[in-house]
């Protein structure tokens, strides 16, 4: 009896190979002879754990200006029943599936994101410093045309970036 449910009979010596779920386990062998039978049991003689819980995540984008949203991609691995996202900002969020999760950053800054997953591996918790940067929103002060150049002038760019000009033909 192999404390699940399962029992093998054999008429060898043979061993027997049996996989089981996590949980604890009474194993039982009866003997039968010419002698008479004999009984071993070994009470709670399997224990199977889960695999632990290991929190992950990515980001995407990480480098973005103020009032823009960034997706986070949950990548833990484990048996996983609750997931606890801290996006630096003063926001967070609970949440007991396995989705993508969003969050808008309103201010400039540089912010941690932590995710903590809990399950019947047990908790773990990923904090990834610095993840996520915020620039100010970058503002558009003068415009001129030179030498078939259109210029602009203005403040909170990202140095060396380059910025599309949407016009209604372009949306």
């Amino acid at each position: 009896n192999l404390g699940d449910g399962t029992s093998v009979t054999n008429s060898s010596s043979a061993s027997v190979n049996h996989s089981y779920a996590a949980g604890t386990y009474t194993v039982s062998l009866t003997v039968n002879g010419t002698g008479g039978s004999s009984l071993a049991t070994s009470n709670n003689y399997i224990v199977v754990t889960s695999a632990p819980t290991v929190a992950g995540f990515t980001g995407s984008p990480t480098n973005i200006f103020a009032t823009q949203t960034v997706t986070f991609t949950n990548t833990s691995t484990g048996s996983i029943t609750n997931w606890v996202w801290n996006f630096g900002d003063g926001n967070s969020m609970t949440n007991t599936s396995n989705v993508s999760v969003t969050n808008t950053y309103a201010a400039a800054g540089t912010y941690n994101v932590t995710l903590t997953v809990t399950g019947s591996g047990g908790s773990n918790t990923n904090t990834q410093t610095g993840y996520i940067v915020v620039y100010p929103k970058p503002t558009i002060g003068t415009t001129k045309f030179s030498g078939g150049s259109l210029i602009l002038s203005g403040t909170n760019g990202v140095p060396d970036a380059q910025y599309r000009i949407k016009t209604s033909s372009n949306l």
